[in-house]
C-alpha cells in the first residue's frame, strides 16, 4: 500500500454550517410567516410551507452527506478523490497543470485542478487550501524533475 502524504476534510465547513444555522432557520420562519400572511387565503400555504421545509432539510442533509463522505487524499504518486460509490478517481501528479483556490485565506475553499486535454475538476469545501496547493505544488516539481532527469 501506499504512503498517505495527507488526507483533507470538510470540517471547516462543516464548523461553518453549525455557525450559519440559526440564521438559515430565521430566514425559513420568516419565509413561512410571510407565506401564512400572503397565500393563507388561496389554500396553498401548508403545501408551500412543508416544500421549504423539506428543501431545508434537504439542503442541509446533502452538505452533511458531501462533507462527510467526500475524501481527498494526498499519495506519493497521485492524489485520489473518492465520494460513496459515485467518485473514485485518482489523478497522477503529472496530470495536473494548475491549481486554482476559490479564496486564498479562506480556511476552507472550493479548488479547481486544471489536468491535461483542458480538462477540470472541482473539489468543493477543501480544508486549509493553502496547505492542499503547496502540497500539489511540491509534488509537481517533482514529478517535473523527475521527466527532466528521464529526458536527459
Amino acid at each position: 500500500m501506499e504512503e498517505v502524504i495527507k488526507k483533507f476534510e470538510h470540517n471547516h465547513h462543516l464548523q461553518h454550517l453549525v455557525q450559519v444555522f440559526p440564521f438559515i432557520f430565521i430566514v425559513f420562519l420568516v419565509q413561512v410567516y410571510l407565506i401564512k400572511q400572503f397565500y393563507q387565503e388561496l389554500g396553498t400555504s401548508g403545501e408551500m410551507i412543508v416544500i421549504l421545509g423539506l428543501g431545508l432539510v434537504s439542503m442541509l442533509s446533502m452538505f452533511i452527506i458531501y462533507d462527510s463522505f467526500y475524501k481527498i487524499t494526498l499519495y506519493q504518486s497521485h492524489l485520489h478523490l473518492k465520494f460513496l460509490f459515485f467518485v473514485d478517481q485518482k489523478i497522477p501528479y503529472g496530470q495536473i497543470t494548475g491549481i486554482e483556490l476559490q479564496e486564498e485565506e479562506a480556511s476552507f475553499t472550493n479548488i479547481t485542478l486544471h489536468l491535461n486535454k483542458r480538462k477540470k475538476r472541482m473539489c468543493y469545501f477543501v480544508d486549509d487550501p493553502k496547505e492542499f496547493k503547496a502540497l500539489i505544488a511540491k509534488k509537481l516539481l517533482e514529478a517535473e524533475r523527475v521527466s527532466l532527469k528521464k529526458a536527459a
